[in-house]
């Protein structure tokens, strides 16, 4: 996914004096470059804050449009290697939501937003299946540690899987569940 770079202007110019660097940039960055209040577009924005500035930024961070983020959400590395097909289910499933429901959901149940709740996973008295893909080598390092910490779990890895294992492999993910 390319990261966002903000592209701050001076007094008296406006957001598309970044043009020529914006053009550089390519599709390294997602450059945004806005006019701030006072300037341009933006001249008859009130007030005319530090304050106000960094809300319109915020703002503008999360105006992309769903067709922008999934293009840039599905090219994240944990995803590589899915198959043509469920790539593209995955895709027109994601264009089903909007960026600023994902922005609020990332910010209030992302791994940075959670507590941790790792302490407590001896608490788990049922039996645990952790499923993982073959291919998704972060998160089989992630499920091991996971299954080191419950009283009673299995790590099943699914041969050829990647991140999305439930939806590369329905079919060993059931049976896993079922106790196939």
């Amino acid at each position: 996914m390319a990261p966002d770079v903000v592209l701050l202007h001076g007094f008296t110019h406006t957001g598309a004096s970044w043009g020529p660097v914006v053009a550089a940039l390519g599709k390294s960055y997602r450059a945004l470059a806005p006019d701030i209040r006072g300037h341009g577009s933006a001249s008859d924005r009130r007030p005319v804050t530090v304050e106000a500035v960094l809300d319109d930024l915020a703002a503008l961070a999360e105006r992309s449009t769903i067709e922008e983020f999934a293009g840039r959400w599905a090219r994240t590395p944990v995803l590589a290697g899915q198959p043509p097909d469920v790539a593209a289910a995955v895709d027109a499933d994601r264009r089903r939501n909007q960026p600023a429901g994902l922005a609020g959901a990332l910010r209030g149940l992302g791994t940075g937003a959670l507590p941790s709740l790792w302490d407590r996973l001896p608490e788990i008295a049922r039996p645990v299946a952790l499923v993982v893909g073959e291919r998704d080598q972060k998160f089989r390092a992630i499920a091991s540690e996971m299954a080191a910490g419950l009283r009673r779990a299995d790590v099943v890895v699914v041969p050829g899987a990647g991140h999305a294992v439930h939806l590369e492999a329905p079919d060993a993910v059931a049976r896993t569940i079922s106790g196939d």
